[in-house]
């Protein structure tokens, strides 16, 4: 099982992601997508430079079975962190829809979703 976390507080965004899906070992399509969002977030990041101020993000892990992502929110750069954190949250709130047994999301990602449909009106 794959668990995943988005939490927003009021001066960061933090995401996390641990474990394996476990759908089908040696081919499994459920961690290959898990770890394309995850690739595709960090490495965001990594090209932004996040305005190039580097302390802005302030842990970036990632290795076989772990990502740790913590952004400190910046007048500047919040709009595009925002975005790319809400465009990871789409996708793996579709992965723990299709694949309730090998994906877990936690985390006040509630708050981010609202925050988007009132962001759209």
């Amino acid at each position: 099982m794959t668990s995943a976390s988005v939490i927003e507080n009021d001066d960061t965004y933090h995401v996390s992601v641990t474990g394996h899906a476990g759908y089908n070992p040696g081919n499994d399509i459920v961690c290959a997508a898990i770890s394309t969002l995850t690739a595709t977030l960090g490495d965001f990041f990594r090209r932004l430079d996040y305005k190039n101020d580097t302390s802005n993000v302030t842990c970036l892990i990632y290795t076989s079975g772990e990502f740790v992502l913590t952004v400190k929110k910046d007048y500047h750069a919040d709009r595009e962190a925002r975005a790319a954190i809400d465009m990871f949250l789409i996708g793996m709130e579709a992965l723990a829809s299709n694949y309730p047994n090998n994906v877990r999301l936690e985390g006040n990602y509630d708050t981010l979703r609202s925050n988007r449909k009132s962001n759209r009106s």
